[in-house]
Protein backbone atom coordinates (compact mmCIF):
# COMPACT_ATOMS: atom_id res chain seq x y z
CA UNK A 1 0.00 0.00 0.00
CA UNK A 2 2.70 2.44 0.91
CA UNK A 3 6.33 2.66 -0.16
CA UNK A 4 9.33 3.38 2.03
CA UNK A 5 10.46 6.97 2.48
CA UNK A 6 14.15 7.87 2.26
CA UNK A 7 16.10 10.96 3.24
CA UNK A 8 19.81 11.34 2.55
CA UNK A 9 21.78 14.36 3.69
CA UNK A 10 25.36 15.56 3.74
CA UNK A 11 27.22 18.67 4.86
CA UNK A 12 30.48 19.61 3.23
CA UNK A 13 32.30 22.94 2.79
CA UNK A 14 29.39 24.94 4.20
CA UNK A 15 26.83 23.33 1.88
CA UNK A 16 23.97 21.25 3.22
CA UNK A 17 22.69 18.75 0.64
CA UNK A 18 19.32 17.03 1.17
CA UNK A 19 17.81 14.33 -1.05
CA UNK A 20 14.45 12.67 -0.53
CA UNK A 21 12.58 10.02 -2.48
CA UNK A 22 10.13 7.20 -2.01
CA UNK A 23 10.38 3.56 -2.95
CA UNK A 24 7.32 2.52 -4.90
CA UNK A 25 5.07 -0.28 -3.73
CA UNK A 26 6.05 -2.47 -6.68
CA UNK A 27 9.68 -1.33 -6.86
CA UNK A 28 11.33 1.65 -8.45
CA UNK A 29 11.90 5.09 -7.02
CA UNK A 30 9.39 7.94 -7.00
CA UNK A 31 10.21 11.59 -6.83
CA UNK A 32 7.95 13.77 -4.68
CA UNK A 33 6.00 15.25 -7.59
CA UNK A 34 3.29 13.73 -9.72
CA UNK A 35 0.06 11.81 -9.42
CA UNK A 36 1.12 8.24 -8.61
CA UNK A 37 1.22 7.76 -4.85
CA UNK A 38 -0.16 11.23 -4.19
CA UNK A 39 -1.68 10.23 -0.84
CA UNK A 40 1.76 9.26 0.44
CA UNK A 41 3.81 11.93 -1.36
CA UNK A 42 2.03 15.05 -0.15
CA UNK A 43 2.56 14.70 3.64
CA UNK A 44 6.17 13.55 3.13
CA UNK A 45 6.88 16.53 0.90
CA UNK A 46 5.22 18.94 3.39
CA UNK A 47 7.36 17.62 6.26
CA UNK A 48 10.51 18.06 4.16
CA UNK A 49 9.49 21.60 3.26
CA UNK A 50 9.05 22.37 6.97
CA UNK A 51 12.50 20.95 7.64
CA UNK A 52 13.96 23.26 4.97
CA UNK A 53 12.23 26.27 6.55
CA UNK A 54 13.61 25.31 9.97
CA UNK A 55 17.10 24.91 8.53
CA UNK A 56 16.98 28.45 7.12
CA UNK A 57 16.72 29.96 10.63
CA UNK A 58 19.71 32.05 11.73
CA UNK A 59 22.36 30.04 13.58
CA UNK A 60 23.81 31.37 16.85
CA UNK A 61 27.46 32.28 16.16
CA UNK A 62 28.97 32.29 19.67
CA UNK A 63 31.38 29.50 20.66
CA UNK A 64 33.90 29.29 23.49
CA UNK A 65 37.57 29.35 22.55
CA UNK A 66 39.87 26.35 22.96
CA UNK A 67 40.95 27.33 26.52
CA UNK A 68 37.33 27.16 27.72
CA UNK A 69 37.17 30.95 28.15
CA UNK A 70 33.70 32.47 27.94
CA UNK A 71 32.51 34.06 24.73
CA UNK A 72 33.92 37.59 24.09
CA UNK A 73 36.16 37.72 27.18
CA UNK A 74 34.09 38.43 30.27
CA UNK A 75 30.67 38.28 28.73
CA UNK A 76 28.53 35.29 29.58
CA UNK A 77 28.33 32.56 26.99
CA UNK A 78 25.15 33.11 24.94
CA UNK A 79 22.39 30.67 25.63
CA UNK A 80 21.04 28.79 22.65
CA UNK A 81 17.66 30.04 21.53
CA UNK A 82 14.87 27.67 20.61
CA UNK A 83 13.86 27.83 16.98
CA UNK A 84 10.08 27.94 16.52
CA UNK A 85 9.01 25.24 14.08
CA UNK A 86 5.51 24.77 12.75
CA UNK A 87 4.62 21.09 12.86
CA UNK A 88 2.11 19.16 10.84
CA UNK A 89 -1.05 18.07 12.62
CA UNK A 90 -2.53 15.41 10.37
CA UNK A 91 -6.08 15.81 11.63
CA UNK A 92 -7.32 15.89 8.05
CA UNK A 93 -5.66 12.51 7.46
CA UNK A 94 -7.47 11.09 10.50
CA UNK A 95 -10.79 12.45 9.24
CA UNK A 96 -10.17 11.05 5.77
CA UNK A 97 -9.29 7.66 7.28
CA UNK A 98 -12.63 7.57 9.09
CA UNK A 99 -14.55 8.61 5.97
CA UNK A 100 -12.70 6.08 3.78
CA UNK A 101 -13.30 3.39 6.43
CA UNK A 102 -17.05 4.03 6.58
CA UNK A 103 -17.36 4.04 2.79
CA UNK A 104 -15.16 0.94 2.59
CA UNK A 105 -17.50 -1.05 4.82
CA UNK A 106 -20.62 0.20 3.03
CA UNK A 107 -19.32 -0.40 -0.49
CA UNK A 108 -17.85 -3.80 0.42
CA UNK A 109 -21.37 -5.25 0.29
CA UNK A 110 -22.32 -3.48 -2.95
CA UNK A 111 -19.12 -3.26 -5.01
CA UNK A 112 -16.41 -5.36 -3.28
CA UNK A 113 -13.51 -4.05 -5.38
CA UNK A 114 -14.38 -0.47 -4.40
CA UNK A 115 -14.57 -1.50 -0.73
CA UNK A 116 -11.11 -3.01 -1.02
CA UNK A 117 -9.69 0.09 -2.71
CA UNK A 118 -11.22 2.50 -0.19
CA UNK A 119 -9.96 0.35 2.68
CA UNK A 120 -6.39 0.50 1.36
CA UNK A 121 -6.54 4.26 0.82
CA UNK A 122 -8.03 4.82 4.26
CA UNK A 123 -5.47 2.58 5.98
CA UNK A 124 -2.56 4.68 4.69
CA UNK A 125 -4.33 7.86 5.83
CA UNK A 126 -4.99 6.30 9.26
CA UNK A 127 -1.27 5.65 9.68
CA UNK A 128 -0.56 9.33 9.09
CA UNK A 129 -3.42 10.43 11.34
CA UNK A 130 -2.28 8.34 14.31
CA UNK A 131 0.19 11.06 15.32
CA UNK A 132 -2.38 13.85 15.14
CA UNK A 133 -4.63 15.36 17.78
CA UNK A 134 -7.43 13.13 16.44
CA UNK A 135 -5.63 9.82 16.96
CA UNK A 136 -8.82 8.19 18.26
CA UNK A 137 -10.62 9.02 15.04
CA UNK A 138 -7.68 7.60 13.07
CA UNK A 139 -7.81 4.40 15.13
CA UNK A 140 -11.53 3.93 14.43
CA UNK A 141 -10.83 4.63 10.75
CA UNK A 142 -8.05 2.04 10.78
CA UNK A 143 -10.37 -0.61 12.24
CA UNK A 144 -13.03 0.18 9.65
CA UNK A 145 -10.41 0.14 6.89
CA UNK A 146 -9.46 -3.38 7.97
CA UNK A 147 -13.09 -4.50 8.29
CA UNK A 148 -14.02 -3.14 4.85
CA UNK A 149 -11.58 -5.26 2.81
CA UNK A 150 -12.40 -8.32 4.94
CA UNK A 151 -16.10 -7.82 4.22
CA UNK A 152 -15.25 -7.27 0.54
CA UNK A 153 -13.30 -10.54 0.44
CA UNK A 154 -16.18 -12.40 2.11
CA UNK A 155 -18.64 -10.92 -0.39
CA UNK A 156 -16.34 -11.83 -3.27
CA UNK A 157 -16.13 -15.45 -2.11
CA UNK A 158 -19.88 -15.53 -1.50
CA UNK A 159 -20.55 -14.20 -5.02
CA UNK A 160 -18.22 -16.80 -6.54
CA UNK A 161 -19.98 -19.61 -4.66
CA UNK A 162 -23.39 -18.33 -5.74
CA UNK A 163 -22.24 -18.05 -9.38
CA UNK A 164 -20.79 -21.56 -9.34
CA UNK A 165 -23.98 -22.90 -7.75
CA UNK A 166 -26.05 -21.47 -10.61
CA UNK A 167 -24.06 -23.36 -13.25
Amino acid sequence: MEGYKFVKWSYMNGVFHLEAWMKGTFGGEWDLEGFVGTLQKKPFKESLEQLCVALQQPVLQGRPNTQGQPYLQGQPYPQSQPIPVRTVDNTSAATMALVFGIFSVITAFIIPILGLLLGCLGFSRARMGMGSSKAGMAKIGKVLCIAGPIAAAVMWIYNIIVMLGMM
